[in-house]
C-alpha cells in the first residue's frame, strides 16, 4: 500500500520532530509572526534535543496556513532556508546532488515514529535535473 500524506496531519498520532526543527521555525527572517503561535500548541522553550509530537507542529503551520493564507508563503520559504542549516543530516552530504539523493534518509532523522514510506522520492533525470 501507498503512503499519501494528508495536508497538516502528522503520519502517524505516535510521530515526533526533533526540537532543532521546530527551533528553526522560530528563529529564522519570518520569527514575528510564527514564534507567537508556538505556545498555543505547547512548543514554546523549544530544546533542540527534545523530541516533541508532530502533530503539535503541524497545527502551527496549519494556523499560520490558516491564518495568512498566501501570506504564509514568505513564512514558510524563511523556514525552509533556516531549517536546511539546522537539521540532522548524514555526514557524508557535500553537494546539492547529495542533499536530493539523501531527502528521504534526512526526514527520517529529523522524524521518528513515522511510516517508512513517509518522505521524499527524487527521481535523476539528467546530471542536472531532479
Amino acid at each position: 500500500m501507498t503512503y499519501v500524506a494528508k495536508p497538516f496531519v502528522a503520519g502517524t498520532p505516535e510521530a515526533l520532530v526533533i526540537g532543532q526543527t521546530v527551533a528553526a521555525f522560530a528563529e529564522n527572517l519570518e520569527s514575528e509572526v510564527i514564534a507567537p503561535l508556538l505556545p498555543k500548541y505547547g512548543l514554546d522553550n523549544i530544546d533542540p534535543e527534545k523530541w516533541y509530537p508532530h502533530q503539535s507542529w503541524f497545527n502551527v503551520l496549519k494556523d499560520l496556513n490558516d491564518t495568512l493564507g498566501e501570506g504564509a508563503d514568505s513564512a514558510f520559504i524563511a523556514f525552509g532556508r533556516k531549517v536546511v542549516e539546522t537539521a540532522v543530516m548524514p555526514p557524508e552530504i557535500q553537494s546539492i546532488p547529495d542533499i536530493l539523493n539523501a531527502l528521504h534518509a534526512i526526514h527520517h532523522l529529523n522524524l521518528k515514529n513515522i511510516p517508512e514510506e513517509e518522505g521524499y522520492q527524487i527521481e535523476k533525470v539528467t546530471d542536472n535535473h531532479y
